[in-house]
């Protein structure tokens, strides 16, 4: 059964492809820096994650 293999590989990477949209993918990051600029103390990183969240809406 080794001729399955490629099949179901390019199988499945075809679903994840198709599943991580670009939408999908910058929400994921977003969420990433959000939860990143939550532990840090400085408020830089704060505000730039703001003007990100500004340019996202738009």
């Amino acid at each position: 059964m080794p001729f399955l293999v490629p099949i179901l590989t390019g199988s499945i990477k075809a679903i994840i492809t198709s599943f991580f949209t670009q939408k999908m993918t910058e929400e994921i990051i977003f969420q990433l820096l959000k939860y990143a600029t939550s532990k840090t103390t400085n408020t830089l990183d704060d505000a730039i994650l703001a003007k990100f969240e500004e340019q996202r809406t738009k």
